[in-house]
This record gives structure tokens, C-alpha cells and sequence, in this order.
């Protein structure tokens, strides 16, 4: 394999990649995933994919072949599912920024998924490991998909799913796994159930909450943030029928009171039910356990408007690791906690994401408040936060969160209300907008700050001129109506800013040149704004 393989891929010049190399490929993966690592340039598998979207059709009919089998070989299977998954999820972010490429990408690939079952050459199990790659990266499998899956669940017995015949067993074992860990425990069910059709989660909600083991009945709760409407409405039901029945714990309770306001306005009615069953049962509401907060890092907000959020706190007697990823116009893309790690290696930790990312200091107060405009846009976005929040806000001490919007003006507002008087005199804004110039310089993660969507190319697109004169283009016919978008993210970098005294003054020029974008200075007359033009078409380019 050429050692520039990936990088001529990425770049696009190469529309498909040759299925003999896919399989090459594959088979190298399948090395590196037995000793539990991907290593080297396959760890860009996915970029290269998802920039020749034509070798993901020819890797799911790869899939199909290789199930088909008398032997199939499952380190191979596993492999091409990995790199299915990537690519999915490398195009997940494209589908976010609207760019036309990405979402005619996946909607082909769901079709030949499609097509592949109608045409009879794929069985549920190695269906159900495509759809959990559509599922793993976050993209919806759609109607088609999801009634051709319960067509062939009619049809067949499903092995690769717990509950096949013993599901009380498996689900034993599943918790003995975890360590009575009950948000592990949900991320193991629901990775493995989530390209089920509703019902059949509900049906798993249902052997949850009749298990013996606290864990599993704990874990079911999880399934009221499903994907799917209807199996949060079946979720909620299968609960109040527990609750009546005394097996909904304090515990159970405390948390369902935390989720509540984070479901849609029309689905907390029946959640308000099942709270009462409980109380009307004696139940107590479960106190938190105390918390400690060590430490708080946040990165910097990149270009398509994510950011993560590093939460270092007391485990008992050792530490853990809580994280949130939050994505601007989406809500809280995920949350995870490491528990149980030593000091050192905590520190360590700490250390890994201040050497590798734009980071700064930060604390609760800011957790809390990024954490209820996050909930306020899932509320707009449909997105449903990850059951993973609630073990977040545990172990930080939070208790519960709720959806809390923080307008652009109010937030402008907030931080120029607290610049003093003598730094926003017109001189001062003017040398702000100059300073805009050479912030790249500064601060590595305005890399990301370009314009992605497919509005680009079709105003780019066709038209003989210089980079230069593209960059003007944007400027006068594209960004102005951009201008809140990149107002906005500036004042809320400025905000993260704000809470890392070694950022000094820089939040107060971000927060001033941010007020300027809103306005009606001209575009071309703010140096940050012209820089991101230019990256912009730099992007653009790339992708010719």
C-alpha cells in the first residue's frame, strides 16, 4: 500500500477505491482490531471513504458477499463494519453542515442497503451489523430501512441479539460484564439494539424491568432518550406499569426527575405518571451522592460549532473522568464518564487533552449554564441528549439540568455589559477588528472556521475567476446572511475565553468584533470575517 494512498483519497482525486484494495484494506484492520488497535494511516480509513462515497456501495456488497458464505470470515466482517462505520460517521458531519455531497452520500447508501435485502442477499444478523453502523454514527436509518428490518425479523431468528432464547441469561451476564455499572450497561443494550425496529426495544425495556438484578431495571430508564418517539412512549408506559408494581427504585425515580424536562413538551405527561406511581408507592426521591469537582476544561468552540467539555471529580477513593461533546443547533452529542483511574493517570489524562487541544480553564458555574443552552437547542433540534448525561450531572454534583436558551443579544449583552467603558471606545473596537487579523496565529483552532454546506458550490461552482475574487464573492453575496452564525460563535468563544484568566483581554476583543459582525459594518472591513472567506474556498477547493 502507497504511504500516500489515504492523502490522494482525501483530496478526492480518486472517485472509488478498487474492491481488491478495500478488502486489502479490511484484512489489514482485522490484524489491527485483534490485538485492539488502529494504527498508522488506517486510522483515516474513514475520510478516504467517505471522500470516494461510490466505494461504500462496493464495500456494503463486500459485507453481503463475505456473509454469504458457507465460512464467512468474521474478523473481516468486523472490519468492514468498522470502516463502514467511520466513513458513516465522517459523513454524519457533513449531513450536519447540509453540504449536498454528504447527504446524497448517505441516502444512497441506505438505499443499496435497501436493496440488498429486497433482492434476499442479506439475513437479519448481517443486516443488523450495517444498521448499527448507521445507528453508531449517529444518522437516522429512516422508514424504509427500518420496515424492511422488521419484515425480515418476521421472518427469522435474529442470533446476534440477546434475548434470542434466553434473554433473561444474557442479560444477567451482560450486567455481571458491566459491574453492576448501569450506564455501561445501557450503552452495551442500546449499541446492540438500536437498529431494531421500536416495538422490539420496547420488548427489551419490558425484560429489563421484570429482571431480578437492581442494574438491569435501573438501565431501563435510558430508553425514555431512544431515538424513536414511539419507543419512548412504550419506555414510559412499561415503567408505570413497574411503578404500580414497586419496582421502580428511589433511585430510578431521582433520575427520571432529571430527564423529564429534557423530553418534548407532549411526552412528559406520561413521564409526570410514573413519578406519581412511585410516589403514590412510598417511593422516596434517591439524595445524590456528594460531589468534587477537581477540575474543569473546555476546548474551544471549533468551525462546526462543537465542543467538548472535560469535568475531572471524585470516584470514591480514585477519580473519574466526566466529558460532554455539545454541538451548536444540535444539543448534547454525547457524555461519558471513566471512573475508577488513579490519580497519575487522571492527571495524565488532564495532561492529553491540554497538549493535543486548544483548551482552557473553566468551572461548574460555566458547565451548567453551556449544559441548559445545549438542552434548549436538542429541544429545537429533535435531538435527544444521551442517557449518559444523567451520570454526568451525578458526578458533578449538578443534580438536575434543565433546558435553559441563551439569545445572541442576551449573551452580547452579558459580556460587553462587563468590558469597562475605556475599552469600547471606537478606537478600541477598531484596534479589536485589526487585532482579528492575526488570531489565527494564536489561536489553532480557527482552522476550523470555514462555511461547509452545499450553498458553497453551487455559488462557487462554474465560475472563472481568481481565489481572490472568490473571496470577494463570498463576502458580499454569501456571509451577510451568515452573520449571526458567526456572531454567535464568537461571543460564545469569548464567553469560554472569559473563564481562563491566561486568555487575558482576548475574550473582550472576540466579544467586540462579534458585536461588529451583528451590525452593519461591512464584511470585507473585518479581517476575521475575509480570513474565514478564504477558508472557505480553500475547502471548496479541496474538495474539486
Amino acid at each position: 500500500m502507497p504511504s500516500n494512498f489515504f492523502a490522494h483519497h482525501s483530496q478526492g482525486i480518486f472517485p472509488m477505491i478498487p474492491r481488491t484494495a478495500l478488502t486489502q484494506l479490511a484484512k489489514l484492520l482485522a490484524d489491527d482490531l485483534s490485538e485492539g488497535h488502529v494504527g498508522g494511516e488506517l486510522r483515516n480509513i474513514g475520510e478516504a471513504l467517505a471522500s470516494a462515497p461510490g466505494s461504500i456501495l462496493d464495500l456494503l456488497d463486500l459485507m453481503a458477499k463475505e456473509a454469504r458464505k458457507k465460512r464467512p470470515n468474521q474478523a473481516l466482517l468486523d472490519a468492514f463494519a468498522f470502516m463502514l462505520g467511520q466513513s458513516l460517521e465522517v459523513l454524519r458531519y457533513g449531513v450536519e453542515s447540509n453540504a449536498t455531497e454528504a447527504v446524497e452520500a448517505v441516502s444512497a447508501a441506505r438505499a443499496h442497503v435497501r436493496s440488498l435485502a429486497l433482492e434476499g442477499k442479506l439475513d437479519t444478523d448481517i443486516l443488523l451489523l450495517m444498521l448499527r453502523q448507521f445507528t453508531g454514527a449517529k444518522l437516522e436509518l429512516g422508514d424504509d430501512l427500518q420496515e424492511v428490518m422488521a419484515g425480515l425479523l418476521d421472518q427469522e431468528q435474529v442470533s446476534a441479539l440477546p434475548g434470542a432464547v434466553e434473554i433473561g441469561e444474557v442479560l444477567a451476564d451482560m450486567a455481571r460484564a458491566c459491574g453492576g455499572d448501569v450506564f455501561a450497561l445501557y450503552a452495551e443494550l442500546a449499541e446492540q439494539t438500536s437498529a431494531l425496529p421500536e416495538s422490539h426495544r420496547a420488548g427489551i425495556v419490558a425484560a429489563l424491568l421484570a429482571a431480578p438484578d437492581p442494574s438491569l431495571r435501573e438501565a431501563a430508564i435510558g430508553w425514555l432518550l431512544d431515538p424513536g418517539a414511539a419507543a419512548r412512549r412504550d419506555t414510559a408506559g412499561l415503567l408505570q406499569q413497574a411503578a404500580a408494581a414497586g419496582h421502580v427504585s428511589a433511585t430510578m425515580l431521582r433520575r427520571m426527575i432529571a430527564i423529564r424536562n429534557w423530553l418534548p413538551d407532549d411526552e412528559r405527561p406520561a413521564v409526570d405518571a410514573v413519578i406519581r406511581a412511585c410516589r403514590q408507592n412510598g417511593v422516596d426521591c434517591a439524595p445524590s451522592a456528594a460531589a468534587l469537582v477537581r477540575d474543569v476544561l473546555a476546548t474551544a468552540i471549533d468551525g462546526s460549532g462543537a465542543q467538548s467539555l472535560f469535568l475531572m471529580v471524585k470516584d470514591g477513593r480514585r477519580q473519574a473522568v466526566a466529558a460532554l461533546l455539545l454541538k451548536r443547533g444540535i444539543g448534547v452529542r454525547d457524555a461519558w464518564v471513566n471512573g475508577g483511574l488513579g490519580k497519575a493517570d487522571a492527571d495524565m489524562f488532564l495532561f492529553q487533552v491540554e497538549t493535543q487541544t486548544d483548551c482552557y480553564d473553566g468551572d461548574i458555574d460555566h458547565v451548567r449554564l453551556l449544559l441548559g443552552h445545549a438542552l434548549a437547542e436538542a429541544g429545537k433540534s429533535g435531538v435527544l441528549p444521551p442517557f449518559g448525561l444523567v451520570d454526568v450531572i451525578e458526578r458533578a454534583g449538578l443534580t438536575t439540568v434543565n433546558p435553559e436558551a441563551i439569545t445572541l443579544d442576551s449573551l452580547l449583552a452579558g459580556l460587553l455589559a462587563d468590558i469597562p467603558a475605556e475599552r469600547r471606545t471606537p478606537a478600541m473596537v477598531a484596534g479589536a477588528i485589526n487585532a482579528s487579523a492575526a488570531w489565527e496565529d494564536y489561536f489553532p483552532f480557527m482552522d476550523s472556521w470555514f462555511e461547509d454546506d452545499g450553498a458553497i458550490a453551487e455559488l462557487l461552482n462554474g465560475k472563472r475567476m481568481s481565489a481572490k475574487g472568490r473571496v470577494a464573492l463570498l463576502l458580499d453575496k454569501y456571509l451577510p446572511a451568515r452573520r449571526a452564525r458567526w456572531a454567535e460563535l464568537l461571543a460564545w468563544t469569548a464567553l469560554t475565553l472569559r473563564q481562563d484568566e491566561s486568555t487575558e483581554e482576548d475574550w473582550m476583543n472576540f466579544a467586540l468584533v462579534a458585536h461588529e459582525i451583528l451590525g452593519d459594518r461591512p464584511l470585507a472591513d473585518i479581517p476575521v470575517m475575509t480570513k474565514i472567506a478564504g477558508k472557505t474556498v480553500e475547502a471548496w477547493q479541496s474538495r474539486r
